[in-house]
């Protein structure tokens, strides 16, 4: 049996999943698995029949079932086979199953009968049937904040399913998420979350990215931070948290948000101002490498033309205070190009807004690269990199003719 099961789950490995996993298996190899159901070694059978949903035992699960062999986590796992396979007994040998666990014998020495209750009351209420969540939550109390995934994995059911519930079951999820020891529950209790309250969970993400002892959550709760709730708030968090973060990793990873979402010359400046500091041979070398050929990212294509000239104005500022562009008549008069391709841009003359934005990177291009120049005009390579490139995004979205 064994050599069988092994055998037919080592060519599948290979095989890509353009089918549905039943559909691998000729009728005569799922006969023959779920003949084995019936054998002592009937464990591999429900291994390999979960593994490729094999639909095809559901009635071989059926009538088995109740057999005596079966040891009660065993039964559970049948139990959710039926479900999944969309079983007409799944109800009824749910019911008697929470009712069989409280007549157990005195000698009984396998899983936990109120883990069993639960999972059952879970199988339940996907069911519609929220007649023994107590059961559910009983355990919940019972087992504080142990059997972790299987928990965390029926809460957002019973959100869903039982309304009435909801809101425990919320403050379960929450509570796995600040108090669980296991590092992968405390972030899917998070992701449970998020999926379904989406923004509202914003303070509890901040929490996680600041406090979570575990490195890896702090990295993939930024990544969702990222997308969903891009605030100022987030911003300034993120800037400091470069400063205080001790995994290398994660410092990594916000070098990279800073220089690549956000992208600001404020943000270049904090990265330099870091840089000094930063213990780690290889983030450091990533970092001065990112820095020499650094272009600020592609603006969000939602933002109009007019948002992308005031930006641009926006970070001439920021430059000129950083010092990397020299001289206020200089900095004046580059502004006053930007104001006066946004009034022709606002006159409806995008040709002439073009022309403006133009003259405006070529000066900074030329002042520059004129090393030579006497007078106290000039832009180091960071006001270079943001002034040029952020009249390169006007510019391509103007016309040219």
């Amino acid at each position: 049996m064994k050599l069988f099961l092994y055998h037919l789950i080592f060519m599948l490995i290979f095989i890509p999943s353009v089918f549905s996993q039943d559909s691998l298996f000729t009728q005569e190899e799922k006969e023959k698995i779920t003949s084995y159901l019936d054998s002592i070694d009937y464990r591999g059978a429900i291994n390999t029949i979960t593994e490729y949903k094999i639909s095809y035992a559901r009635e071989k699960i059926e009538e088995v079932f109740w057999n005596s062999k079966f040891k009660k986590l065993d039964q559970l796992n049948l139990l959710e086979l039926l479900y999944e396979f969309n079983s007409s007994f799944t109800h009824s040998f749910a019911m008697s199953f929470i009712d069989s666990l409280n007549n157990l014998p005195s000698d009984y020495s396998g899983t936990l009968p109120s883990y069993l209750q639960a999972m059952t009351a879970g199988i339940l209420v996907k069911l519609g049937d929220n007649s023994k969540v107590d059961l559910f939550f009983n355990f919940v109390d019972e087992d504080s904040l142990n059997s972790t995934f299987a928990i965390i994995g029926l809460l957002p059911v019973i959100i869903e399913k039982a309304p009435e519930y909801e809101e425990r079951a919320k403050n379960e999820l929450v509570r796995y998420v600040k108090f669980s020891d296991n590092n992968g529950a405390r972030y899917s209790a998070l992701v449970k979350l998020y999926r379904k309250y989406k923004a509202e969970m914003y303070p509890l993400m901040l929490e996680v990215f600041s406090e979570d002892d575990d490195a890896t959550n702090r990295s993939l709760v930024l990544d969702t931070l990222i997308a969903c709730c891009k605030t100022k708030e987030l911003h300034s968090l993120i800037k400091e948290r470069l400063f205080k973060e001790p995994n290398y990793y994660v410092r990594y990873r916000i070098i990279g948000k800073l220089l690549g979402v956000y992208g600001t010359a404020e943000d270049f400046k904090t990265v330099l101002d870091y840089l000094p500091d930063e213990p780690d041979p290889k983030v450091k070398e990533f970092t001065l490498n990112k820095i020499e050929f650094y272009a600020p990212p592609n603006p969000d294509s939602n933002l109009t033309v007019e948002n992308l000239i005031v930006y641009t104005l926006e970070q001439s500022d920021s430059v000129y205070s950083y010092n990397w562009l020299g001289d206020l008549t200089f900095s004046n008069e580059l502004k006053n190009i930007l104001t006066t391709a946004k009034i022709n841009l606002l006159a409806g003359d995008s040709l002439a807004c073009r022309v403006q934005v133009k003259e405006f990177q070529d000066l900074v291009d030329n002042v520059y690269k004129d090393s030579l120049n006497t007078d106290p005009r000039f832009v180091t390579i960071e006001g270079w990199k943001f002034l040029y490139w952020n009249a390169q995004y006007i510019l391509d979205r103007l016309p040219e003719y």
